[in-house]
């Protein structure tokens, strides 16, 4: 019982941190005010979503599987986040195509 609250309070913080963050997103104007709001998303809600699940099925292939599944989308989120703000800047003429100098 106290497993499955936890479980589900860990899920609803998840749920909660995606829903503001994606509603954060819509009111901005900018690809660079965009992109401040997906960074919780990758970095707080995956988490809290993986220790739901880990909580909710306990120690096996699911919670390692997910576990991997955070840990990638942890390392890759914030990089393809940077690479997205940098294509930005350069189609507004603010970098150069080929790269610092």
């Amino acid at each position: 019982m106290t497993r499955l609250v936890i479980s589900d309070a860990l899920l609803a913080a998840s749920l909660l941190v995606t829903v503001l963050s994606a509603i954060g997103a819509l009111a901005m104007r900018t690809t660079y005010g965009r992109l401040h709001y997906l960074t919780p998303v990758t970095t707080v809600a995956g988490p809290l979503f993986a220790a739901a699940i880990v909580v909710h099925t306990g120690w096996g292939i699911t919670a390692g599987l997910q576990i991997l599944i955070v840990a990638i989308l942890a390392i890759s989120g914030p990089i393809l986040e940077m690479a997205t703000g940098r294509v930005e800047a350069q189609q507004r003429g603010l970098l150069s195509p080929e790269g610092p100098p």
